[in-house]
């Protein structure tokens, strides 16, 4: 059976069904709760949760295997406005709106083994993608959440209007480069994966059309600076018990009991009924956390552009760093952030709301805001911060993976919104 791709236009005239309820984590089909608040799949496969303390307790979401994420051009071609993207319209329980455009290929490799009931799938054809390949690696996940998870993000070229029977369930379309910044722009259209994989797309688009040099930067400078910061500022930490830093309630699980943290990180558990997706019902824990507030400030100095990014070392991270935008903080700590007494003169270019991954956490957005400095501080009192040249920034994160998801994400949204113009 071969797939003809529509177009992103065509899919108010599929009848598509997709309904979630909320479920007593001890109640949860294929799910196995124990007294001591562990959760997992009886096929042993997919994700569990793990406590641990790094300064204070938390528990994140342990998924012991790398998942694929694909996005596919249309054409072989240098113009950007005449590029078509391949991504599909897919349902997640967490998703809020229930819909996102995510990657074309968006499967954990539990999926891809049928551990979940589904189909076996060939893996031939993930083998032959590495002959149209125009990047393949593998990046972090987000580490305030994940235990040290990482996902491979691949883009490149579809040569046929048609698809073999791997991707028969999943509705597929086509999008232009246009069509992708405007819903960029509009914020909680483009799941956090798409955004993820895009960045390396836009970011090669934007140095090309800018004509921005990339030169032979040093990265070891670079490197050694962040490494360096994270071995001085580095924390131990432990695995722990969950029955010792949670407590189960009304068929939640509850970081902690104490009202600063209660209600602000939980797991729940969801009922999913479907004819969206390959298996049509299936239950499964999800991860509810408070929603972020995720600054990036940009600059501009001899005509080149810089970016505030600071280091981050989460406790998914382990001992290793990630860089993170200018800030990444909880929204409601954050709301009335006045950042013009730290960053003087500014000017706000770009604000919206993201939405995240559906598939681990429920109803999860951030914040993003982009915003311009007409000066760059030098931040000798916040040793985490640092202004790093765009053309550097693009070395680093195609020689590396320890750009963070939230910083993928909103450059994303900055390249999305220079091109736009």
């Amino acid at each position: 059976m071969i797939k003809e791709i529509r177009y992103i236009q065509d899919y108010d005239s599929l009848n598509r069904d997709f309904k979630v309820e909320i479920k007593d984590l001890k109640e949860l089909r294929d799910w196995e709760f124990s007294k001591d608040l562990t959760l997992n799949h009886i096929s042993k496969s997919f994700f569990s949760f793990k406590a641990l303390s790094n300064k204070k307790n938390n528990f994140l979401i342990s998924q012991n295997e790398i998942g694929m994420l694909a996005i596919f051009s249309k054409y072989s071609t240098d113009n950007f406005d005449e590029q078509y993207y391949l991504l599909q319209k897919k349902f997640e329980p967490g998703n809020d709106p229930i819909s996102q455009l995510s990657p074309a290929i968006q499967m954990t490799y539990s999926n891809l083994k049928g551990k979940h009931g589904g189909r076996i799938n060939n893996l031939n054809f993930i083998n032959n993608l590495s002959l149209k390949a125009n990047f393949s690696t593998l990046q972090l996940e987000q580490s305030d959440s994940f235990l040290h998870k990482k996902n491979l993000n691949y883009f490149g070229l579809l040569e046929s209007n048609v698809l073999p029977d791997f991707f028969k369930c999943i509705d597929l379309f086509w999008l232009s480069s246009r069509e992708i910044i405007d819903f960029a722009m509009e914020g909680n259209i483009l799941h956090a994966d798409t955004r993820s994989i895009l960045f390396f797309v836009f970011f090669r688009e934007l140095i090309k059309q800018k004509f921005i040099e990339i030169g032979n930067n040093d990265l070891n400078k670079l490197f050694s600076k962040f490494s360096l910061f994270a071995f001085k500022n580095q924390s131990p930490w432990i695995f722990k018990k969950m029955k010792d830093i949670c407590v189960y309630r009304n068929g939640k699980i509850y970081l902690d009991d104490k009202k600063e943290y209660f209600d602000k990180r939980y797991i729940l558990g969801v009922s999913v009924k479907s004819n969206a997706r390959e298996i049509s019902i299936w239950d499964q824990p999800l991860l509810s956390i408070e929603s972020k507030s995720i600054y990036l400030f940009i600059s501009k100095k001899g005509g080149e552009y810089y970016l505030l990014v600071s280091i981050g070392l989460a406790p998914g991270l382990f001992t290793e760093f990630e860089i993170l935008p200018s800030f990444v903080e909880n929204y409601s700590e954050f709301k009335n952030f006045d950042y013009s007494k730290l960053m003087g003169k500014t000017k706000e270019l770009h604000t919206s709301w993201q939405t995240e991954e559906g598939g681990r956490f429920y109803k999860r957005r951030n914040l993003n805001k982009i915003i311009y400095c007409e000066e760059m501080n030098s931040f000798k009192n916040e040793p985490n911060l640092f202004w790093i040249k765009l053309n550097e920034f693009y070395k680093f994160s195609f020689n590396t993976n320890f750009v963070s998801m939230e910083l993928r994400s909103i450059s994303f949204l900055f390249f999305a919104l220079l091109l736009k113009k």
